[in-house]
């Protein structure tokens, strides 16, 4: 029995999808340890035998205690992870080394022998709208990572004419005209014709969904970008050519792109 050990915030967990999908592969029984609020992107590539909320009391015994179930294998993500009460742990650490991407990074958890995780992994939901909107996701957990809230209004009033747009935040942003919970997240982003956010764990979620994506990269290190998505690098949209420029990209992302005329 494999268990799989994933903590951190929603763009971690997405990286390491391909992996946790691989150990399925396995045919070997796999149980997930991850905070409650993850499990729907569990079920995107496997049923567990169990859940362990890794939140919870229930999991204390991963810190010292006595494996309860009596797995042979941990897949783990963390440094501190090496210590679990389990016969062989493959583990690497929550940071890649310098210059390789980060989903490269998470898939060498796996021993050799082991299915080999595939990079682009495509997951499936049904869709939540058949409109194929253009998705515009300005969160992000540090502000500097995104643009002025001001710059993305601007592109979403340029791109509603020639397409469907929707400005999707989290419960605490006023401003968002949507604001789904993950399961909802999942299904909007297996929706959209194109997918455009900072550097965040629905950017990430839309391009392992087979969105279209554009990943805003101000601040930090494009290694952590999704696997499969284009790096926008403007730091900041203050000129008509960039406005003009990335509204044509995502058109042209969705297949909308031939009735528009930039004035």
């Amino acid at each position: 029995m494999i268990l799989f050990v994933r903590g951190g915030a929603l763009g971690d967990f997405v990286l390491t999808l391909p992996a946790l999908a691989a150990c399925f592969a396995t045919g070997r029984r796999v149980d997930v340890a991850c905070a409650p609020r993850h499990r729907p992107l569990v079920r995107l590539v496997g049923e567990p035998g169990r859940f362990w909320d890794l939140d919870g009391t229930e999991s204390l015994w991963m810190f010292g205690g006595v494996d309860p179930v009596g797995y042979t294998d941990a897949v783990c993500f963390a440094e501190g992870r090496t210590e679990l009460p389990i016969p062989t742990i493959h583990a690497v650490g929550s940071r890649p080394p310098a210059r390789v991407p980060a989903w490269k990074h998470f898939m060498g958890a796996l021993p050799p022998g082991w299915p080999t995780p595939d990079p682009g992994l495509r997951l499936h939901a049904p869709p939540l709208r058949p409109d194929r909107p253009i998705v515009l996701a300005p969160g992000a957990s540090d502000s500097g990572r995104s643009w002025p809230l001001s710059e993305w209004f601007r592109l979403a009033e340029t791109l509603r004419p020639h397409a469907p747009v929707v400005l999707v935040g989290g419960p605490s942003e006023p401003w968002a005209e949507y604001r789904p919970d993950l399961s909802e997240l999942i299904r909007l982003a297996a929706s959209a014709g194109a997918w455009l956010g900072p550097d965040s764990g629905p950017t990430h979620l839309a391009a392992r969904m087979g969105a279209p994506t554009f990943a805003v990269f101000r601040t930090t290190d494009p290694g952590w970008a999704p696997y499969g998505a284009e790096i926008v690098q403007e730091t900041v949209l203050d000129r008509a050519e960039s406005t003009t420029a990335l509204v044509h990209r995502l058109l042209v992302a969705r297949g909308c792109h031939r009735d528009y005329a930039p004035v």
